[in-house]
């Protein structure tokens, strides 16, 4: 992998969404006395997001975190560019 990671970034985003994720999830798992769809897709979304994260995560590692690591590789490679470090422009001299 030739892309920089900011790692920083990509954690504070996990963190973020896995705990709005355990909020959801313990409100579903509740008795429902109003309609849930929207939180149960919102769950999905976030679901899916973390995987992703969870995907470039092991790629930066060179791992897979995907039993297909075909599909992991190309999860990390579509969120890469959400997370990558702009290198500093050099002088030419």
């Amino acid at each position: 992998m030739n892309t920089r990671i900011d790692m920083h970034l990509i954690h504070a985003q996990r963190r973020a969404s896995e705990a709005e994720l355990r909020e959801l999830k313990s409100k579903l798992r509740t008795r429902w006395t109003a309609p849930m769809g929207a939180r149960q897709r919102r769950a999905l979304v976030l679901a899916r997001e973390l995987t992703g994260i969870y995907a470039l995560l092991a790629w930066a590692r060179g791992r897979s975190h995907l039993a297909d690591s075909e599909r992991s590789r190309e999860l990390a490679e579509a969120l890469a560019p959400r997370y990558r470090i702009e290198e500093p422009l050099r002088e030419l001299g």
